[in-house]
């Protein structure tokens, strides 16, 4: 009996360091940018970035469904470079 939790202790440990020693999952780069135009304004607006092309569908087509945006562009590969915030 005491051969069995010893070894069931030595697994339970060698889960743990294994665990530890796991990179954490990577988060997706976005990679697809989502602009709009509002039905009677000038300007395009920034809607959002998303790490692949089908939720930034998504994302476009419910922006369309509004009665206050007239179109929606999908950008791929776009590079957003912004203003360093203080």
């Amino acid at each position: 009996m005491a051969k069995k939790k010893a070894v069931k202790k030595a697994a339970k440990r060698a889960s743990k360091r294994s665990a530890a020693k796991r990179e954490p999952a990577a988060e997706a780069v976005p990679k697809v940018v989502v602009f709009f135009e509002m039905s009677g304004v000038a300007g395009v607006r920034f809607h959002g970035e998303y790490a692949d092309i089908e939720r930034a569908r998504l994302a476009a087509r419910s922006l369309v469904v509004s009665p206050d945006v007239a179109q929606a562009w999908i950008l791929d590969g776009l590079e957003i470079i912004r203003k360093q915030s203080s």
